[in-house]
């Protein structure tokens, strides 16, 4: 998520992440085009697919986990550099260790979170953004922080 220009009434965006759990030794990077839809002056819409690579070191080594996550937020544009909003996603596939993709029972990855996003740059239709992201995982009872780089083109 990021703030908009508001002369474009949709986005398609870009974003590059880097995250850490909280309470497990664990970190996570990932990539997630992204859709906003411009509600009102102040309301957006967020839907994205993200993938993440998780990497949790263990007593037996690491265990790596790839998952897509399709998630919507719905924001707040507070100033003309400043967003914040609110999301839900859940992972539908998954990949633990290289032996495969395999589908996510549902209500087994459900996280939501809580972002804030500045603008770093905004020129015509090309903006540049910076988030801070507290996620908190409900199936397992985890909580990250992430910050994302995202790119979004007007239209």
């Amino acid at each position: 998520m990021r703030p908009v220009n508001s002369a474009y009434k949709n986005e398609f965006g870009l974003g590059l992440s880097y995250g850490i759990k909280l309470n497990k030794d664990a970190l996570f990077v990932g990539f997630a085009p992204d859709y906003v839809r411009v509600l009102s002056e102040k309301w957006l819409l967020n839907v994205s697919v993200a993938y993440d690579e998780d990497t949790e070191i263990k007593d037996s080594g690491r265990a790596v986990t790839e998952t897509w996550t399709p998630s919507m937020m719905v924001g707040y544009q507070a100033t003309s550099v400043l967003a914040m909003g609110l999301g839900v996603g859940h992972g539908i596939v998954e990949n633990k260790d290289g032996a495969g993709w395999d589908s996510v029972k549902f209500g087994k990855d459900l996280s939501g979170a809580l972002a804030f996003a500045v603008s770093l740059f905004s020129k015509g239709r090309h903006g540049l953004s910076l988030s801070l992201s507290l996620e908190y995982n409900f199936s397992e009872n985890v909580s990250s922080i992430s910050t994302d780089l995202g790119y979004g083109f007007g239209f």
